[in-house]
């Protein structure tokens, strides 16, 4: 497992190294100034220190919900901090000021950069939920962008880890049948957690209603309410 850590720790230096090498090059090029670099490079280098950490091994839960907002931070940080927009390098290696629009269909998500002045398509890239994989919304638009970019995507979004247990807030799909509902709340009734897991109350059941974990497999995350402050020793 440290092997694993140590391997995704060394490559999402590099692809962090060529962010901030690239933004620096971009930046002289077109003349800007050197202080206007300061948001993207720290919001870089804190993933960096991130992923470089010293770190307990954590449940797949807790990893998962880092993974999340390191996709969240880097998606916000690349359309607010890189003067107000994402650089698009065109083939005739002009350099074109994006915002970047999400679009969301089902288990794909499409991002569409677009020029800040001109509302013209520049780049699209689109991302697609694995068979067998949990979607998740953030995941899903850093993917995407980075594939409009043209830009190799960090193998810890790629491989994403998958969630091991069942949170409120996970659009959850019967394992016998395919009718899918939000987890809204677990009962506190030890009676209620045989041999189907913890008992799960879920938005649009009648009262007393309930399913247990192990009826059920997780197909999306997005809204997952999960608890990262505690690790497994």
């Amino acid at each position: 497992m440290k092997n694993k850590f140590r391997n995704l720790n060394e490559k999402a230096k590099f692809h962090l190294d060529q962010l901030i090498q690239e933004i620096h090059h971009v930046a002289y090029n077109e003349g800007y100034e050197a202080g206007k670099l300061v948001g993207a490079i720290d919001s870089a280098e804190e993933i960096n220190d991130k992923w470089l950490a010293e770190r307990k091994v954590k449940s797949a839960n807790q990893q998962r919900a880092e993974l999340i907002e390191m996709a969240k931070k880097f998606v916000k940080d690349a359309k607010d901090k890189i003067w107000g927009g994402i650089l698009v390098t065109m083939p005739n290696n002009e350099v074109k000021i994006c915002n970047a629009e999400f679009i969301k269909k089902g288990n794909r998500t499409t991002c569409l950069l677009k020029g800040q002045h001109t509302n013209t398509v520049f780049a699209v890239g689109r991302a697609n939920c694995v068979k067998g994989d949990v979607y998740n919304e953030s995941i899903g638009e850093v993917i995407s962008l980075f594939k409009a970019l043209k830009k190799d995507i960090p193998v810890e979004f790629l491989e994403a880890v998958q969630p091991s247990e069942v949170v409120e807030g996970m659009i959850v799909e019967g394992i016998y049948r395919t009718t899918s509902y939000e987890v809204e709340r677990f009962y506190n009734e030890p009676k209620l957690n045989g041999e189907y897991g913890r008992a799960f109350f879920a938005k649009g059941f009648v009262q007393n209603q309930w399913v247990g974990e192990k009826q059920v497999k997780v197909i999306d995350d997005t809204n997952a309410q999960y608890e990262v402050s505690t690790c497994k020793n």
